[in-house]
């Protein structure tokens, strides 16, 4: 352990978490009182002596007027995204087709630019008034090619790390010198980068789907270079200075070389050296990943903490959250949930408002599980309710996903699920949900709940509301959607829901098929809803001749999806098309697993009695006798008993040995 940590004597948390300082400077009072002066009112009375106030003039940015303009104008959820206007033939509704969309806009942009950085000879002219920069191709060539002290900071300036690295060597090798000021930049360059360029700036379409994308990996590790360029170079240097000391320990706090990074940090606070607020806040959260206990790991933090207050730094929202941080990962710990009240009330004592990555943390450490009890979320949405919010850390986008699941899996409480979407939808709160996959978990989390405890009515207003333009429903909230039918007998939405399989191109899902087939074969419904599904189990049929005709997969490839299909058809008494299903099914039996229900086969007898026609139902029970059906003795004493058929002596005989 670190020796910072046996060298303090334990205290309360509170007691030395930070010592505050209540006072207010004469600069305190000069901004005061130009505060004061800027908001003064001009007082002027008329002549029947009422005094008329005139409010100074606010100055405003060239973007004023549009952002009026814009907050007058609401999402239309039965709309497409306003980019796909000039050509709704192209409005994807399908989670691919977005993403295909979404990436090939990108990938043109990229062409665009990279005609310009490779071709930039042709683009010389700049008509715009007035000119925009970021139109015209970037200036890559360097002014200084040699490998001196003026072109080691031409690629620093720039930012390009490998370049730089380069240079160095050369110069080194060349015996050049550099300044301190001019190394102390080079170090602090490769301590932010780890010594490799910057990753590459991605455009905002393709940074929505970049875990899709498979850009970011979900478990930290280490990748700090040791003995790297930055180790070296700031070895070379002849004067370490506090800041360049503090520059190392960030670079490999944040890559998560802790052990070099405590170990200087220890020697740092023996020398009584001063240290950075940026520097404890890195400490802070990569803490618990440099010891192996739960006890150990937020020792450790206490002992920042503590150092922090003996260096008279005064902490931040980072500050904080790296120590909320710290608590989420070690959920189990006994201690967690009482530190991480105290936290949040140091935060209120301090004047520090929390953010929605301080509340995702402290969800995290009080439903560590799937099973954990807790009202802090009621608490959390009683306390951010109606409140427009802004993005202030990247894990911000988290807090709603974060949220949506523990209301839907420990709590199973639909209205707080509400709530949690109301506060997601006032203002222009939509835009912290996040990326790609976080709003697919975000919106399944809320629909499977919805559809397992709401009525069906409010179940589709909801469905309607974010599907297709706002999100595309994956498989498991179709499900919850088909049990939610059947479950509230909602059939009249089945040809709706079709619609959507349709649009979202999951017509080929076989079980999603067969589950809604086999709801609309439940039972009979009134002609025009009945019509409805025996216009899609035609639909169905067509596109079955037609795909198996081309030799391309079928999702109608099972016997219990040929049965509901005649059960449809035989409820819209639509006869022709119940044989078509059948001879089709007995023409292309290999393309099926599996024979078709009892019940379809009988109501298909029984539809070939109605219209008097024998030989079909003679057929039909052939078939049942080949395949075994359980049900043929049925459908044989069906045939024998109905009056509507006259049977021939050797359709008697046949039926008599079956």
């Amino acid at each position: 352990m670190a020796a910072s940590l046996s060298a303090r004597p334990p205290r309360g948390f509170v007691q030395f978490l930070f010592n505050r300082k209540a006072f207010c400077t004469s600069h305190d009072l000069q901004q005061l009182s130009s505060v004061s002066a800027s908001t003064e009112r001009s007082v002027s009375v008329n002549d029947k002596g009422q005094e008329i106030v005139i409010p100074r003039k606010k100055k405003r940015d060239s973007l004023s007027v549009l952002r009026a303009l814009a907050s007058t104008v609401k999402r239309d959820p039965d709309s497409p995204h306003y980019k796909y206007v000039d050509d709704p033939f192209l409005i994807p509704t399908s989670s691919l087709a977005k993403r295909s969309n979404a990436l090939s806009r990108e990938s043109g942009r990229k062409a665009a630019r990279y005609i310009l950085e490779n071709y930039s000879q042709w683009f010389n002219e700049n008509p715009a008034e007035p000119p925009v920069d970021d139109f015209m191709p970037p200036k890559l060539a360097y002014t200084h090619t040699e490998p001196t002290e003026a072109a080691l900071i031409e690629r620093i300036e720039k930012r390009r790390v490998n370049d730089a690295i380069e240079v160095y060597k050369k110069a080194k090798q060349g015996n050049v010198e550099f300044s301190d000021s001019t190394c102390r930049q080079f170090l602090e360059l490769l301590c932010v980068y780890n010594a490799q360029d910057p990753p590459v700036t991605m455009m905002p379409e393709e940074f929505y789907f970049r875990k899709d994308l498979g850009h970011e990996t979900k478990r930290p590790s280490k990748t700090w270079k040791d003995d790297g360029m930055a180790e070296r170079v700031f070895d070379e240097l002849q004067e370490k200075s506090i800041e360049d000391q503090q520059n190392l320990i960030r670079g490999m706090a944040r890559y998560l070389q802790t052990d070099k990074a405590f170990a200087m940090y220890d020697e740092m606070m023996e020398k009584k050296l001063p240290v950075h607020l940026l520097t404890f806040n890195e400490l802070i959260r990569v803490a618990t990943f440099h010891h192996d206990t739960y006890e150990t790991k937020w020792k450790q933090v206490e002992s920042l903490l503590m150092d922090m207050q003996l260096c008279g730094v005064e902490p931040d929202l980072t500050t904080f959250n790296n120590v909320l941080f710290s608590l989420s990962r070690v959920p189990y710990f006994r201690l967690a949930p009482s530190l991480l009240l105290q936290t949040l009330n140091e935060m209120k004592k301090l004047g520090i408002e929390p953010s929605l990555t301080s509340w995702k943390h402290s969800l995290v450490v009080y439903y560590p599980n799937d099973n954990a009890d807790s009202n802090l979320l009621y608490k959390i949405m009683d306390y951010l309710e109606g409140k427009e919010l802004t993005l202030q850390q990247p894990e911000d986008a988290e807090f709603f996903v974060t949220a949506m699941k523990r209301c839907c899996v420990n709590h199973h409480d639909v209205e707080l699920a509400f709530r949690i979407d109301r506060l997601l939808n006032t203002g222009k709160n939509a835009e912290l949900i996040g990326d790609s996959r976080l709003e697919n978990m975000y919106y399944s989390f809320f629909l499977r709940l919805v559809c397992m405890l709401e009525t069906m009515d409010r179940i589709m207003e909801v469905y309607q509301r974010v599907t297709p333009h706002l999100w595309t429903p994956n498989l498991s909230v179709l499900d919850e959607l088909l049990k939610a039918v059947e479950l509230q007998d909602g059939f009249q939405y089945l040809p709706l829901i079709w619609t959507d399989l349709l649009l979202f191109d999951f017509q080929r899902r076989a079980e999603l098929l067969e589950k809604l087939l086999s709801l609309m074969a439940k039972q009979k419904q009134e002609d025009t809803l009945q019509s409805q599904y025996s216009h899609i189990a035609g639909q169905l049929l067509e596109r079955f001749k037609d795909e198996h005709g081309d030799q391309r997969p079928t999702p109608l490839s099972t016997g219990p999806m040929v049965g509901h299909l005649i059960t449809i058809a035989e409820n819209s008494t639509d006869h022709d098309l119940a044989w078509d299903v059948f001879d089709t099914y007995c023409n292309n039996k290999n393309a099926f697993s599996g024979p078709p229900s009892d019940d379809a086969m009988k109501s298909l007898v029984a539809g070939c009695l109605e219209r008097g026609d024998s030989e079909k139902a003679m057929a039909v029970v052939s078939f049942m006798e080949s395949v075994e059906m359980a049900g043929t003795g049925e459908a044989v004493q069906m045939i024998l008993d109905s009056d509507q058929v006259l049977l021939s002596q050797s359709q008697r005989d046949m039926l008599a040995n079956i």
